[in-house]
């Protein structure tokens, strides 16, 4: 029947808890002839909270003394005998006028009572197949929302962990950084052996870059958080390009970069140091993905309004249903954990985010696996 076909699309459809549990109520009140009023009341703290309530009026006989919708109450308010049997022993019980039924979840926990305002005479307990249908469709949308709230509560837990974690490593890292950094001034006073030398300018490109990659784990952590502040000013594109690639070649000798920009200054009110990150991001992204070495292309140019930054490689590729997973919070394609490539799966999450707040556009162009493969990375920022 149709009621029954409307409760099963509840289950399915996007709206809002309390919104689709109206709608079960008033569906519920049709299939339920001896009723004339429902509430939904679900556990909080210690007591209980009205969720949701279809037909209810003082003279309905419910006696829930003063509960409104979103209140909280101790008592279903029908008498100690039934809140023992309802809450405490987790059975249907019924007084007349009023039916009290509980509500359990997979594991036997109490999700959820409905309270019925019924006629004095009807059955003492729900056991029509109206009533187990409307129970059961109540029981599974509330079994949702508590999924979706314990997946919301994980969510929550590991972003502070990651948070936690990063902040925690800053204060060893920057240690090593300093001493990497003096290291290096020695030498430049005191010629080293080759080795050593080398060794040194390891340690201080490599402790840089870990403190890069701590620095996007607090960003995506504060992105999550809606906390992430920028720092806007006059910027000039060509320059924040020049700095950050000559940083990468140090980093990555066995790639070629190549720079292609126009003569006319790219200039805009950006925060210089998140363009900074986005061109670092997408430059070590084609390199990781493009591990035998070759070119790696940065070219820039005027589009209208806006300065057209394109990052092309001539790596692995991404697969066709990857290309819009890639920009999602640490989310790493499969072809990247059978190759062993490193990264957190952050970098593009991170760098559409500041490209969007900046008022721009990032995106992948293209990308092929197969030879002659590679991937070419877009974004757009709105000049001054």
């Amino acid at each position: 029947m149709a009621e029954i076909a409307a409760l099963s699309h509840l289950l399915v459809a996007p709206l809002p808890l309390e919104a689709a549990l109206d709608r079960a109520l008033a569906i519920g009140a049709r299939l339920l002839p001896d009723t004339h009023a429902l509430r939904l009341l679900v556990p909080r703290g210690e007591g209980l909270m009205v969720l949701a309530e279809h037909g209810t009026r003082p003279e309905d006989g419910m006696r829930l003394g003063d509960a409104v919708r979103g209140g909280e109450v101790t008592t279903l308010g029908l008498g100690a005998d039934v809140d023992a049997q309802v809450l405490g022993r987790r059975l249907p019980a019924a007084v007349p006028g009023a039916q009290c039924v509980p509500l359990l979840g997979p594991d036997g926990a109490l999700t959820g009572v409905l309270v019925a305002a019924t006629r004095d005479d009807a059955p003492d307990a729900p056991v029509s197949t109206g009533w187990q249908i409307v129970l059961d469709h109540l029981t599974a949308l509330l079994d949702r929302a508590r999924l979706a709230e314990r997946a919301t509560h994980e969510a929550h837990t590991h972003d502070e962990f990651i948070s936690l974690a990063a902040h925690e490593l800053r204060s060893p890292l920057t240690s090593i950084k300093g001493y990497a950094q003096l290291l290096m001034r020695q030498a430049h006073k005191t010629p080293l052996p080759d080795s050593m030398q080398r060794s040194v300018e390891a340690i201080e490109q490599q402790s840089m870059r870990m403190a890069e990659m701590i620095g996007e784990l607090l960003d995506a952590s504060r992105i999550r958080r809606d906390t992430l502040e920028l720092l806007p000013g006059r910027a000039e594109l060509r320059a924040v390009a020049a700095r950050v690639v000559e940083r990468r070649r140090a980093l990555y000798p066995q790639h070629e970069f190549v720079v292609d920009a126009p003569a006319e200054p790219l200039g805009g009110d950006w925060d210089a140091a998140r363009v900074e990150q986005v061109l670092r991001d997408l430059l070590d992204n084609a390199a990781r993905h493009s591990p035998s070495g070759g070119t790696i292309t940065l070219a820039m140019r005027r589009e209208g309004g806006t300065a057209l930054v394109s990052v092309r490689d001539a790596g692995v590729g991404v697969a066709a249903g990857d290309r819009e997973r890639i920009f999602e919070y640490l989310y790493r394609a499969p072809e990247s954990e059978r190759r062993n490539l490193s990264g957190l799966g952050l970098g593009l999450f991170v760098s559409r985010h500041l490209v969007e707040r900046m008022g721009g556009r990032l995106w992948l162009e293209a990308s092929t696996t197969t030879p002659p493969a590679g991937s070419d990375f877009r974004f757009t920022l709105p000049l001054a």
